[in-house]
């Protein structure tokens, strides 16, 4: 079950990443090689699933879906090693796969971290950064609730300590000045409470990182 329950879970991370069309890949290959006849099906189930998930993560209850469609996977592989539990290696093998950091490009698998034949440095760069900010909103969307509040916390602080650095400049810039006058000095009385408060955000921001990262990892 452990194995099946991986296997699941992977399979959702990669459906929300320009990798999926790897993992779609490697998920077909495998059920041609073990249950050829469930293989059409198979793959009708990754398209359509993978279109739940992708419209899940936009409106923001990928949760749900992740919990229906993880579930189902996850019994489709145990019923595969029911019957072959020689396949746990082809499922373990996709399981450690990171199928974010691969784009499929003209029937070839590229790593996103180089240039290769078919990417510019550009290109992999806007790549990468979709990449990484679908992953992040998924992970996000099914983030304990302490870390979502933590983390919203910290970026209103962060911005609230700009606006108050800020200010100083922003009334400079904007202040009438008759002609021949020379224009008072910004004045910076809350110039470091705006830096703390920043501060205090960022730190919440990081804290609530760490915590994220340490569930995943417990998880």
């Amino acid at each position: 079950m452990e194995i099946a329950a991986m296997f699941a879970s992977a399979l959702m991370q990669a459906m929300v990443t320009e990798g999926w069309q790897s993992a779609r890949n490697a998920v077909i290959t495998l059920w041609r090689n073990r249950r050829p006849g469930e293989a059409p099906l198979v793959q009708n189930e990754l398209d359509a699933h993978q279109a739940q998930m992708h419209q899940a993560s936009m409106y923001g209850d990928i949760a749900r879906a992740e919990q229906a469609i993880g579930w189902h996977w996850q019994q489709r592989a145990q019923s595969l090693l029911s019957e072959q539990p020689d396949a746990a290696n082809e499922l373990r093998w996709i399981s450690h796969q990171d199928f974010s950091m691969k784009v499929h490009i003209g029937g070839t698998t590229q790593s996103q971290s180089t240039g290769g034949h078919h990417n510019n440095p550009i290109q992999v760069g806007r790549d990468y950064l979709r990449v990484t900010t679908r992953r992040s909103m998924a992970e996000q969307s099914h983030s304990p609730a302490w870390i979502k509040t933590l983390t919203w916390i910290g970026s209103l602080l962060g911005i609230v300590g700009l606006a108050i650095a800020g200010m100083p400049f922003l009334e400079a810039f904007t202040a009438e000045v008759p002609p021949g006058q020379i224009p008072d000095p910004p004045s910076f009385k809350n110039f470091g409470v705006g830096v703390v408060v920043f501060f205090v955000g960022m730190v919440t921001v990081i804290v609530a990182q760490l915590g994220r990262a340490t569930v995943r990892h417990t998880g």
